[in-house]
């Protein structure tokens, strides 16, 4: 919320629908105030919040993605892929990286870590390298890399069936 503030544009994009309506019903629950107010409004069916004065490009907008030619036609100061071991790599490398060069624009991924999603994890082991050789360095890194687990699932243990494929009390839970 803050670079919305900022008056700067954050695009929120992730290859599920779902994903999208639990994003937009966290901002648009924690906007309301401000869309009573008339400081902002919001578009439901694009999935987008402008300040109501317009006299900045400031908003926020939702978006999936999967593929790079589905990233296209947008730009944003603040580049959000969530999911991002579902999407195709070249959604970053063909369409996300540009987008944010000629405003020196920030981005965050957000993946679950999982052995089909190489790209993914790939550019998580780059960046930790590069922030590693930037703070050797006591420079201030380009990239911050985070880790964090879920250590229980969503779904409460007595509703999980008990069966001979069912890992053992104690086991690291996926979540779901």
């Amino acid at each position: 919320m803050v670079k919305l503030l900022e008056g700067r544009r954050i695009l929120y994009a992730t290859p599920t629908q779902e994903q999208i309506g639990k994003f937009w019903w966290e901002v648009t629950t924690a906007l309301k105030p401000a869309f009573e107010a008339g400081i902002y409004r919001k578009n439901e069916t694009e999935k987008y919040i402008v300040p109501c004065h317009g006299d900045s490009e400031a908003r926020i907008k939702a978006k999936t993605a999967w593929n790079a030619n589905t990233l296209r036609g947008d730009f944003a100061d603040l580049l959000i892929l969530d999911e991002y071991q579902l999407m195709d790599p070249e959604v970053w490398s063909l369409v996300g990286a540009p987008m944010l060069l000629d405003n020196d624009g920030d981005v965050v991924f957000i993946y679950t870590s999982e052995q089909r999603a190489v790209h993914a994890t790939q550019m998580y082991k780059k960046a930790e390298k590069l922030m590693n050789e930037a703070l050797e360095r006591g420079e201030k890194p380009r990239w911050e890399v985070f880790h964090f687990t879920s250590p229980t699932s969503a779904v409460p243990p007595t509703t999980i069936p008990v069966s001979p494929e069912t890992p053992p009390c104690g086991s690291t839970p996926t979540a779901i």
